[in-house]
């Protein structure tokens, strides 16, 4: 590209000619022949016999025939064994072409492409689309039910304090019923045993006598201490 737009610049020189080049593969017709072809063994050749002619413009040298041309045209394409003989500014102009055209090329593919996978888009999109809505409710749902977890947790936390609570505050008011309870029985029996005991009539003391009351006393004593462990004391 920037050889052909220093090219453009040089030929705005009057005095400046384009020097010739060789193209393979390509044709140059021109607007009429410049006399009669001439049998040559090289494109080099035909392209010094087209710089020496004034009129020439152009050639297409195909072995040995090489035709002198004048006027303007365009570079076409032709066999592998034809040369087109045109200047440097024609040569770069067709490269500027030939580019053109496959970016062109390039371009409607891309385009054609692009409508092919319209609809394809457009279905993915929606079902994206879906997904992502199908996403969001389960994410809500999901935080819904730890939600609802979280609470359920906070309420048997809660029901197990009270449970707790309930256990120590049972124990304790076992313990002061049963206290009083023990104490209550514990004075009975020290009256009963004051009470059934009877003094020799002697002044020397060999122990005392003790009623049947007393043996009972003792044995609800002994009772009431048991149930008291496994009540209180559990």
């Amino acid at each position: 590209m920037k050889d052909y737009i220093s090219e453009l610049n040089n030929s705005t020189n009057p005095t400046y000619k384009s020097p010739l080049v060789s193209i393979s593969g390509y044709q140059f017709n021109g607007t009429a022949s410049v006399g009669s072809d001439i049998n040559l063994s090289t494109p080099q050749e035909c392209q010094a016999r087209c710089a020496q002619t004034t009129t020439c413009s152009g050639a297409t040298f195909v072995s040995p025939r090489c035709m002198l041309k004048t006027g303007d045209s365009s570079v076409v394409a032709s066999t592998s064994s034809s040369y087109a003989i045109v200047s440097k500014e024609k040569q770069l102009l067709l490269r500027v072409e030939t580019l053109n055209t496959q970016l062109l090329s390039v371009n409607n593919a891309i385009r054609t492409l692009i409508e092919n996978s319209k609809p394809n888009y457009r279905v993915n999109k929606q079902k994206s689309v879906i997904e992502n809505a199908k996403l969001l409710t389960s994410y809500n749902q999901l935080m819904t039910d730890r939600q609802e977890i979280e609470d359920l947790l906070a309420e048997e936390n809660s029901l197990a304090n009270v449970d707790h609570t309930y256990e120590i505050n049972k124990h304790y008011y076992s313990y002061c019923i049963w206290t009083i309870i023990l104490v209550i029985i514990l004075w009975a029996g020290f009256r009963l045993l004051i009470s059934t005991y009877t003094p020799p009539p002697t002044a020397i003391q060999y122990g005392g006598d003790l009623g049947v009351s007393a043996y009972y006393g003792v044995a609800v004593l002994v009772i009431v201490v048991i149930l008291f462990n496994r009540t209180v004391l559990a």
